[in-house]
């Protein structure tokens, strides 16, 4: 999967034991989350990913992005009066929707008041658009259609991704099972996984489930 990663993560409850024993359950799950690289790219890939048949039509890939934290990838200048749009809070957005490709979209000029297309306005700040044709993308007020009722259109190419962010949607029938067969594993393999590695990112220490200070179960 060359847009999404499978990630595997523990998780505990507290159970009391036989005595004086308390029983620590610790279990595994492993779910399906975004790679930290560009919408475009993100959407390029699901589309032709590794020549297999495109299996997410746009308007799934946009359910998967929805809502999703992105990051402004270029610097863009300062306004005399205004905060710096290229510190980190700020760079950071929230996907709404898809839009119209760059060369399609027109929005107005503040200053001149003149018509441009995004591509031709982001070309006049040194910005050459690798993937003029793909959608750019809506992160600011879900369902505007421009600038005036809210939108902030950015092409795909200059957002990324923020790492560490699941996916909530259902996956296409391929990569569902890319991630059953990442997942599942015979009883003796998960304890295995528990033990030498789950233990060391719950920062418990394994001494203690050997002396049998603590009691260790897997279901």
């Amino acid at each position: 999967m060359t847009s999404l990663y499978a990630n595997r993560r523990y998780f505990t409850s507290i159970r009391p034991g036989s005595g004086n024993r308390t029983l620590l359950n610790v279990n595994t799950a492993t779910s399906a989350f975004f790679k930290p690289i560009s919408v475009t790219d993100f959407e390029r890939n699901l589309e032709h990913e590794e020549g297999r048949p495109k299996h997410y039509s746009r308007r799934q890939v946009e359910r998967l992005l929805r809502g999703k934290v992105l990051r402004i990838a270029y610097e863009r200048p300062q306004l005399a009066g205004k905060p710096d749009p290229d510190l980190d809070h700020h760079r950071l957005k929230v996907f709404q929707n898809f839009g119209q490709s760059p060369p399609s979209q027109i929005f107005t000029n503040k200053q001149t008041g003149t018509k441009i297309n995004v591509q031709a306005g982001y070309r006049e700040c040194g910005i050459e658009l690798k993937y003029p044709n793909w959608p750019h993308v809506n992160v600011g007020i879900p369902g505007a259609k421009d600038s005036k009722t809210g939108g902030l259109w950015i092409p795909g190419e200059l957002l990324e991704i923020v790492p560490n962010q699941f996916v909530g949607e259902t996956l296409s029938k391929t990569h569902n099972s890319d991630m059953m067969k990442h997942a599942l594993r015979k009883p003796f393999e998960s304890v295995n996984y528990i033990f030498n590695e789950g233990l060391y990112f719950l920062e418990i220490s394994p001494d203690r489930v050997k002396s049998g200070m603590l009691m260790l179960w897997s279901r």
